[in-house]
């Protein structure tokens, strides 16, 4: 008998809730770069160290910020495009039509930023590979990404996520009942055990020390 799991089709408010997952997160983020610029004076304050140094503190924490936005509107689409479908849920195929007929001009809208997928994966998510060659390389270049790249365009495509989730629940009101005080890190376990963080770096430095001495200085 085989052990493989059967996972049942992907359900309505699943997919409502896994964007809605998402959008929270990319407002929140989004907040909190408000919050960064108008709290200037006091991120001034803050410095980084050694090869940091010269960098300013929150126009750096602003930077990083807004990249993971990036990665969250990407898995927001993901789910909006590929799982929000009416070939992953036939039994509501009608409904799902209709809802991404409503809300096209949201996402034609979207879609004008075409370089969303490939800067998530070559600048974002991966090993800043462009075809195979690194952005590091000699070979490199100048490239161009048509992305949201200010807070004020990331904020743009957070307003179209907000219509987009927003409509779906006028096509599909029974969403509007899932249950939103569910936690996902209330599901999450990390079950590695606690251990010496210093004695574990203490160990591994003085094991790659001996491995050095054996094959890059033996006589």
């Amino acid at each position: 008998m085989s052990n493989k799991v059967v996972f049942s089709k992907p359900k309505i408010s699943e997919s409502f809730h896994s964007l809605l997952q998402q959008l929270t997160q990319i407002r929140a983020i989004i907040q909190s770069v408000a919050l960064i610029k108008k709290n200037t004076s006091i991120f001034e304050t803050i410095s980084f160290e050694g090869h940091y140094v010269n960098i300013p503190f929150g126009n750096q924490v602003i930077s990083f910020l807004l990249n993971y936005t990036l990665l969250k509107s990407c898995s927001f689409l993901e789910e909006f495009n590929n799982v929000l479908n009416p070939k992953t849920s036939p039994q509501e195929k009608d409904r799902i039509i209709l809802f991404k007929k409503i809300v096209s001009p949201a996402t034609k809208r979207i879609n004008q930023w075409s370089d969303l997928k490939k800067y998530r994966n070559q600048m974002l998510a991966h090993s800043f590979r462009i075809d195979d060659v690194s952005f590091f390389s000699d070979e490199r270049k100048e490239y161009s990404y048509n992305v949201p790249h200010t807070d004020n365009e990331i904020k743009y495509l957070s307003d179209l996520f907000t219509i987009i989730t927003t409509n779906l629940m006028y096509v599909f009101p029974e969403v509007s009942k899932i249950n939103l005080d569910r936690k996902i890190i209330n599901q999450l376990k990390y079950p590695n055990p606690i251990f010496n963080i210093d004695s574990e770096t203490k160990t591994i430095k003085e094991d790659i020390e001996k491995l050095k001495l054996r094959f890059l200085f033996k006589k």
